[in-house]
This record gives structure tokens, C-alpha cells and sequence, in this order.
């Protein structure tokens, strides 16, 4: 049982009238983001959201969403010590890793 919806992050994104092509985007992310969080979690499936989970997913998966707009999903920024561009891509559960690890799976013990 997935944990988010394509439809869920949509609301979240802002996208107010999405077409078929937000539509299948948005359920491409919501499946990996469910495929990513349990995995980072390592819990058997399905997860159990413990009203911390969904939310966090949510984050997540709306944030994978919008890097559409990006080339290749990434950012950049210049230097302006060096004058060059730093590109950088990161993953897109890293800002909710450390709220999902009160959550992990550790030793066969889910938290």
C-alpha cells in the first residue's frame, strides 16, 4: 500500500489544475518516493505511517516533483570567491533523513 499518492503531491506542489502529463509526473514521484523511504527505512511493506511518516513523504515527494523544472534535477550556484558555477544534485530524501531515522528499521527492531 503506498504511503502518498500522485494526487497528494500535487496538492502540496500547488498545482491547482494539473494535465494527464502533471498527473502520470506525480504518480511517478509518489511511487519513488514510497520506494525510497522504504528502503531508507527498512521496513517490511507495507509502512506503517506513525503521523510523522506521511508528512515527511509528502516533503519529499513534492520536492522530487518541482525538480522537473530543473535540467537533470539540478542546482547550481556560483562561486563568488572563484567566479565559477557549482552545480550539485543531492538526493531528494536528504532533508527529511534525519526526521525518518527516529523511524528505521535497526537491528530487526522497527523504531
Amino acid at each position: 500500500m503506498a504511503i502518498i499518492t500522485g494526487a497528494e503531491i500535487l496538492t502540496i506542489a500547488g498545482v491547482t489544475a494539473p494535465t494527464a502529463e502533471d498527473q502520470a509526473w506525480a504518480d511517478l514521484c509518489a511511487a519513488a518516493t514510497d520506494d525510497a523511504a522504504a528502503t531508507f527505512l527498512d521496513w517490511p511493506d507495507p509502512i506503517i505511517d506513525t503521523g510523522e511518516i506521511k508528512p515527511l513523504c509528502l516533503l519529499a515527494g513534492a520536492e522530487l516533483y518541482v525538480r522537473r523544472a530543473a535540467p537533470f534535477g539540478q542546482t547550481g550556484y556560483v562561486d563568488l570567491n572563484t567566479g565559477g558555477m557549482v552545480r550539485m544534485a543531492r538526493d531528494f530524501l536528504e532533508g527529511v533523513k534525519p526526521a525518518l531515522a527516529r523511524h528505521r528499521n535497526v537491528a530487526g527492531l522497527i523504531a
